[in-house]
């Protein structure tokens, strides 16, 4: 059987369970958060591939999803925003992240019906069930590995070190050229930048 088949032919099972399933995350919408501005993802089928190239966004939208769920056994500050998705805020040093107002919304097909959480960060991360009473995250186990398999992702094991130097970190200003090529991998314009080193 050809490659096309096989493929065909599973997908087309995962498709026929969906109707079975009766517990999932539909659909995450996005907002202020590391350069998406408003970003809306349905998960239609059982099995989703996110793709894209470097810098799109990925790890952001993975992130997020960990978020959705109260995983057992994780710790109070495991697979929450907060962790995940940390502010630059030295005790030392002179930059800082802007505390822009962030969304990650989620929407859930339950047993029971569909239903919406959200996490918003404005000074700090509160999460929202829309008035509804008596309400809780979902439970699921949550997996979250990176390439590097570590309990932090890199990029976040870095922030949240560099935050917690007792000296300010050192300063090298980028060059013109280094510059222009984070600005073709981010869509934005960028006066300075600075990279920080704990030394």
């Amino acid at each position: 059987m050809r490659i096309e088949k096989q493929l065909e032919k599973v997908w087309n099972n995962l498709q026929a369970k969906k109707s079975h399933l009766r517990d999932y995350l539909d659909e995450i919408h996005l907002s202020g958060i590391r350069g998406i501005d408003d970003l809306r993802v349905r998960f239609d089928y059982p099995v989703s591939i996110i793709s894209g190239s470097n810098c799109s966004g990925k790890s952001t939208l993975l992130f997020a999803a960990a978020c959705a769920y109260k995983v057992p056994g994780a710790g109070i500050k495991d697979f929450v925003p907060s962790s995940l998705f940390p502010d630059y805020r030295p005790n030392k040093g002179n930059h800082q992240d802007k505390r822009d107002i962030v969304t990650l919304s989620f929407e859930y097909t339950t047993p029971t019906g569909r239903r919406s959480m959200r996490w918003q960060r404005r000074k700090g991360w509160n999460r929202s069930f829309f008035g509804r009473k008596g309400a809780k995250q979902p439970e699921r186990p949550i997996y979250l590995r990176t390439l590097t398999n570590l309990s932090n992702p890199s990029e976040v094991r870095g922030v949240l070190q560099m935050s917690r130097l007792a000296t300010p970190p050192q300063e090298y200003h980028l060059t013109a050229s280094q510059i222009s090529f984070a600005q073709q991998l981010l869509p934005f314009q960028y006066d300075n930048v600075v990279n920080l080193t704990n030394g």
